[in-house]
C-alpha cells in the first residue's frame, strides 16, 4: 500500500502576498519571511519524529480505510487565513500568538483526517458517507457535519499518543459549531463514529 508522505513547504507567493496585506491594511505585524522558512523546517522534523515509521499516517488510514495516491503538501505562511485542508494551508500564527508543537500537532491530523475522509480516489464509496451524514444530522450546521468523523479520529489517535486528559487539553475549541461535532461525538463515542463510515464506505 502507497503511505503518502507530509512535506511542508514554504508558500511562496501567498505568504508574501498576505505580509504586503497585513501593511497595506495596516492588520498589525506579520511574521518575517526567513521566520516563516525557519517553522517549515522545524515542523518537518517535528511531524517527521511524532509520525515516524509513518505511524500516523498508517493509523488515518486504519481508522478510515481510505488510502491516498499521493503525497500531500502542507503550505506554510505567516499568518491571515485559518489552517485549512484543501490546499492544505498552514500559518505558523493562531489567534495572535505563534503556533504551539502541541498545536501544531493537532491541527495537522486534523486537517490530514479532512483530507483523507473527503477522498474518493480509491474508495468511491466515501460519497456514500457523506449522503448519510447530510440526511442524519440534517439539522446540524454544515460545520458540524463535517467535523463529526474528523473529531472522531482525532480523538482516538490522541487519545492513543497522549492519554485522555492531555487529548482534550489539546482539543482546545472556541467555536460552537465545533464543538457541537465534538459533543455529537462524545455521545457516541468515536468508536461507533468511525464504525458508521466504515459500515457506508465498504471497509
Amino acid at each position: 500500500m502507497f503511505i503518502p508522505k507530509v512535506i511542508f513547504l514554504y508558500a511562496y507567493p501567498l505568504d508574501g502576498n498576505r505580509r504586503s496585506l497585513f501593511k497595506n491594511k495596516n492588520f498589525g505585524n506579520y511574521p518575517e519571511m526567513q521566520t516563516v522558512k525557519d517553522k517549515v523546517g522545524e515542523w518537518q522534523k517535528l511531524w517527521d519524529k511524532f509520525n515516524s515509521d509513518d505511524k500516523m499516517v498508517k493509523r488515518i488510514i486504519e481508522l478510515t480505510g481510505v488510502a491516498l495516491s499521493h503525497d500531500i503538501n502542507v503550505y506554510v505562511i505567516g499568518d491571515g487565513l485559518t489552517a485549512m485542508s484543501t490546499p492544505f494551508i498552514l500559518p505558523i500564527m493562531t489567534q495572535g500568538s505563534l503556533r504551539t508543537n502541541d498545536g501544531f500537532i493537532e491541527t495537522v491530523v486534523h486537517e490530514l483526517t479532512h483530507i483523507f475522509i473527503s477522498s474518493t480516489d480509491d474508495k468511491p464509496q466515501v460519497k456514500n458517507y457523506w449522503q448519510f451524514l447530510r440526511k442524519t444530522y440534517k439539522d446540524e450546521a454544515v460545520k458540524t457535519q463535517n467535523h463529526i468523523m474528523v473529531y472522531a479520529v482525532v480523538e482516538t489517535i490522541l487519545e492513543e499518543v497522549f492519554g485522555k486528559e492531555k487529548m482534550r487539553e489539546l482539543i482546545q475549541i472556541k467555536n460552537p459549531e465545533y464543538q457541537r461535532a465534538i459533543d455529537i461525538v462524545d455521545k457516541k463515542s468515536p468508536a461507533v463514529i468511525i464504525e458508521e463510515f466504515n459500515k457506508l464506505t465498504g471497509n
